[in-house]
């Protein structure tokens, strides 16, 4: 009987981390998509890009920054929370698989 007992809590121990990283990605206000960039410093630079216009001029310059492009809904995981944006993995739809960075607005439970 201690053993089943034993079983039973290792188990919803296991269990519940994987319940609290149940994410989805939203997209941001004026946007269709999501943007995952590489890393963090990628995020700020393709951001500051951005803000600078360097998108209707080079869009390439940005591109490279990015590590995806992934649709609003895709599920994810989160690997590292940050207080701006978080680090996440793509594990569902085109962009299974796709690691990188977000702004922290663009993910929801």
């Amino acid at each position: 009987m201690n053993r089943i007992l034993m079983i039973s809590t290792t188990l919803a121990v296991l269990a519940a981390p994987v319940a609290a990283q149940d994410y989805r990605l939203k997209a941001l206000p004026g946007a269709d998509k999501v943007f995952v960039w590489k890393s963090k410093d990628a995020h700020n630079e393709g951001l500051s890009l951005i803000q600078a216009g360097a998108i209707q001029s080079n869009p390439m310059l940005v591109a490279v920054l990015l590590s995806c492009i992934a649709q609003p809904g895709a599920k994810v995981v989160m690997l590292d929370a940050g207080f701006a944006t978080h680090d996440i993995m793509v594990i569902d739809g085109e962009s299974s698989g796709c690691r990188g960075n977000i702004a922290a607005e663009a993910l929801h439970r």
